[in-house]
């Protein structure tokens, strides 16, 4: 999966996850908004595909049933109309602007967020190691293995928690003289934020951000996750603590809000000031969560992830146990018909190198009447993909032998399935625009030895 459809499948859980914590509010527990998070921030960063007959995207450009092609086929001519090399040259060179200020983004991000980082933490410096507010039984009763450090700070008004592996709780230089119980609502608070390993799904967050910063609900989605992370850990010292404490600890939290400076950070976990009427709120309404909660929560966490973080099966796809093609299936001269007859137009050329890489890995064809027009099977082989994906759209792949394959894209109905062997010149697909595609064309790629390689080498042009 590439960048645009991983952001676009996170868009969908992003907002299906804002919407939820509208709707359904406190009658789920907390956490499973947090999980839900963290589903998207895995589909942001995670590049593969997750085949599922019940996802979300099945509903778009569904496959027809196979039906036999016409067994009147006529080869289609070696020869095409190249009357796009200009605008060809457009888009390959609009598409390097595009990646490199996607680029040059993605690292002043990275950077900014490393020097806020780490300017703080040389902020915090001398530390002086404490033992405050029944720290070590905290600890214990939440059975936290890592090693975890109490330290105290002149520069900070207020308790924060940083550092993944060997975490810190780093606390005023003045909280043992404030009260007692609330200095242990305090550190309780701060330990189930390294419970859950808070700062690494923060630290993930804003690695999501640097790469998906022109998506805007990704935005939107690190402001909701660490309110989340947030609540989530107020919940959990109501747990701890006692429900009928909760006056108590909306309390600790006010007397903290009144003192504190701190300027939040994502990338560490402290009390934040501009969610705080939120959070007392949340917390003077809390209650026990029953089972009917918990069960859901499973199926609002499991029906997100397993509609929207997934692709759709194709439905002509069948498993077999050999797809290889035979060897014979390719001439020492590997020989291609022109793939459709309708497509006599190259509207986006193949460029192998350009100053961003590969941009253009096949040819986009298309012309007048090329909408549902047939794409037939360039050379002899063995279907080995048909199937949709997001970028691609309905597509198949033939392997021809000898190292050559040709794939086919943005198809909109699909004649051939996984394992079929074909004929050169039998009709495998109609032509279409699914997948990331804004008209109709089919995506030719031929592809030797793994490398993808220009098909036009195989014909002549005429100009």
């Amino acid at each position: 999966m590439n960048i645009i459809q991983m952001s676009i499948q996170a868009a969908f859980m992003i907002a299906v996850t804002s919407a939820a914590r509208q709707l359904v509010k406190s009658s789920i527990p907390r956490f499973a908004y947090c999980i839900m998070w963290y589903s998207v921030i895995a589909r942001l960063l995670l590049p593969f595909k997750i085949p599922l007959a019940s996802s979300f995207y099945s509903l778009f450009n569904n496959p027809a049933s196979y039906s036999p092609p016409s067994s009147e086929l006529s080869a289609s001519p070696r020869a095409v109309v190249y009357v796009g090399a200009q605008q060809a040259s457009s888009v390959t060179s609009a598409s390097s602007v595009i990646h490199t200020i996607w680029l040059t983004i993605t690292i002043v991000l990275a950077v900014y967020f490393i020097f806020v980082y780490f300017r703080f933490k040389s902020k915090l410096k001398p530390l002086e190691t404490c033992d405050i507010g029944n720290f070590e039984a905290i600890r214990n009763r939440l059975k936290i293995k890592r090693s975890v450090r109490l330290c105290k700070s002149e520069s900070i008004s207020s308790p924060l928690t940083y550092g993944i592996l060997r975490p810190c709780i780093i606390v005023p230089d003045n909280f043992e003289t404030e009260d007692a119980k609330s200095n242990e609502y305090m550190i309780l608070h701060e330990c189930i934020h390294i419970k859950h390993f808070d700062a690494a799904w923060k630290l993930l967050a804003a690695l999501a951000l640097c790469i998906h910063w022109f998506n805007p609900l990704v935005w939107l989605m690190l402001a909701l996750v660490n309110r989340d992370i947030e609540l989530a850990c107020d919940e959990g010292v109501l747990k701890a603590a006692g429900h009928e404490k909760r006056s108590d600890y909306a309390m600790s939290l006010i007397k903290i809000e009144e003192t504190k400076t701190n300027r939040q950070n994502m990338l560490y976990s402290c009390f934040s000031k501009n969610i705080v009427e939120e959070r007392i709120g949340a917390i003077m309404k809390y209650r026990k969560k029953g089972i009917t909660a918990l069960i859901a929560s499973a199926l609002l966490i499991s029906v997100n992830a397993s509609v929207f973080a997934t692709s759709p099966e194709s439905d002509l796809q069948v498993n077999i146990t050999e797809v290889s093609a035979d060897s014979e299936a390719a001439d020492e001269v590997f020989g291609l018909i022109w793939p459709a007859e309708k497509c006599d137009r190259i509207t986006a050329a193949y460029n192998a190198e350009n100053i961003s890489g590969r941009y253009h890995l096949e040819i986009d064809i298309s012309g007048d009447e090329a909408a549902g027009s047939e794409i037939k099977a360039a050379a002899d082989g063995i279907i080995i993909e048909a199937e949709y994906t997001v970028d691609k759209g309905y597509h198949i792949i033939i392997d021809h032998g000898n190292g050559y394959k040709t794939m086919y894209s943005h198809c909109e109905t699909l004649y051939a399935v996984k394992g079929q062997r074909v004929s050169q010149g039998e009709v495998i697909a109609t032509v279409g625009k699914t997948g990331m595609a804004t008209g109709y064309h089919l995506g030719f790629a031929v592809i030797k030895d793994g490398e993808y390689i220009d098909p036009m080498q195989f014909y002549t042009t005429a100009n």
